[in-house]
């Protein structure tokens, strides 16, 4: 048997040199996407949804979340935001109890918000208490004008140990950094993003020029619903009610891009702690993108605003959605052009049997649709599956 495994690999070799490729580059090729497969492969379709993944993750205790009730009232007494050895040691009440939280959560009582900002000091991230106040400006309107009776906060400050952390919370950390990217994906879950830069502050390198914050959001942009996004760093003085707050500071979110092109962005970002960061950033981006884009069922982008431009770079990743049957595109500014695109992009990825285009400016000429209907059925797809 090994003999015949050696003269394999040696024809393989050959073969490799004959064609003027490198053997060494096509067998990390070959593992890298056998490692991919096998993360789609294993990726539940309700990971990201399913309350049982905040659960298991809560109950492992590496995480706590943050009432955003007691933070109201910390910031009213002009407290700064603790962290989290502090809340431990001095407000144990301020933390939600799993159990506690996950029953309120699932009957719509309680809403859990993960908080993406800049941190204005390395001593602590925000020692004006500017984005604090920020935020519990937002969730006082959210509790007058919605059923939310408090919220469950993910803010790095307070929820993960900081230095200086013990050899126990330093292993507790890395336990809760595998699971980071879960509080910016999961589809259950807000993300509130506090673009704005603080006055004076000793960091100031503005919010997407850094390279946490910029991974934060672009995870939460992947498969999250339009109303669960909100950019604070928009909101004015006219902003008093809740409806104005959505309005205000809806988010214009871009199309997901690919790991590589993703890792090459962080290369013009700013970390603090560039060496260990950038590599664990670009690592948990990647898992991010295999298990909840390459391995979905169906991805909904409708009426986000996106035009042709937003099409080309969403056919980019198409061939790498394996799982993909259901792509919602409606609501849009797409045009003949943009859908043309978007069809030559699916022509390889041969698992889609559903894709919906209506309300967009394409839908308003026949002949266009004619066109992209017929280029549909030529690739061998019911023709009642495109909607036009």
């Amino acid at each position: 048997m090994s003999v015949l495994l050696q003269m394999s690999t040696e024809a393989i070799y050959l073969a490799c040199r004959g064609a003027g490729v490198d053997p060494l580059a096509l067998h990390e090729e070959t593992a890298r996407a056998a490692m991919v497969a096998e993360t789609i492969k294993a990726v539940s379709t309700d990971k990201y949804i399913s309350y049982q993944t905040i659960r298991d993750i809560l109950l492992g205790g590496d995480t706590i979340l943050v009432k955003g009730s007691w933070l109201i009232k910390r910031c009213s007494n002009g407290g700064l935001m603790p962290p989290r050895q502090e809340l431990e040691a001095r407000f144990p009440s301020a933390i939600w109890k799993v159990d506690e939280l996950l029953e309120l959560a699932e009957v719509g009582a309680v809403g859990i918000i993960s908080v993406s900002y800049c941190w204005c000091s390395q001593e602590h991230p925000d020692p004006k208490s500017e984005q604090m106040q920020t935020l519990c400006r937002v969730l006082k309107c959210l509790f007058e004008s919605t059923p939310f009776e408090d919220a469950a906060l993910f803010i790095d400050w307070c929820s993960l140990y900081q230095r200086p952390r013990s050899p126990e919370q330093d292993a507790s950390f890395a336990r809760a950094m595998h699971d980071v990217h879960i509080w910016y994906l999961h589809q259950g879950i807000r993300t509130w993003m506090l673009t704005r830069a603080c006055d004076g502050a000793e960091l100031c390198t503005p919010y997407h020029q850094r390279g946490w914050p910029s991974y934060e959001l672009a995870v939460s942009e992947m498969v999250k619903q339009n109303n669960f996004l909100l950019d604070l760093g928009l909101l004015d003085d006219t902003c008093g009610s809740w409806d104005r707050i959505v309005g205000t500071c809806r988010l214009r979110r871009r199309p997901p891009v690919v790991p590589e092109a993703f890792e090459d962005s962080l290369q013009h970002k700013t970390f603090t702690y560039r060496h260990a960061d950038c590599p664990l950033v670009a690592q948990k981006y990647a898992q991010a993108f295999l298990e909840a884009i390459a391995a979905a069922e169906e991805l909904a982008f409708n009426e986000v605003g996106w035009g042709n431009n937003e099409v080309r770079e969403l056919s980019k990743i198409l061939a790498q959605c394996c799982r993909l049957r259901k792509l919602v595109l409606y609501g849009n500014q797409i045009d003949e052009e943009g859908a043309g695109v978007l069809l030559d992009a699916l022509l390889d990825v041969e698992v889609v049997e559903e894709l919906w285009l209506n309300g967009n400016p394409l839908s308003k000429n026949k002949a266009t649709k004619q066109k992209l209907l017929a280029v549909w059925v030529k690739g061998g797809r019911n023709e009642d599956a495109l909607h036009l």
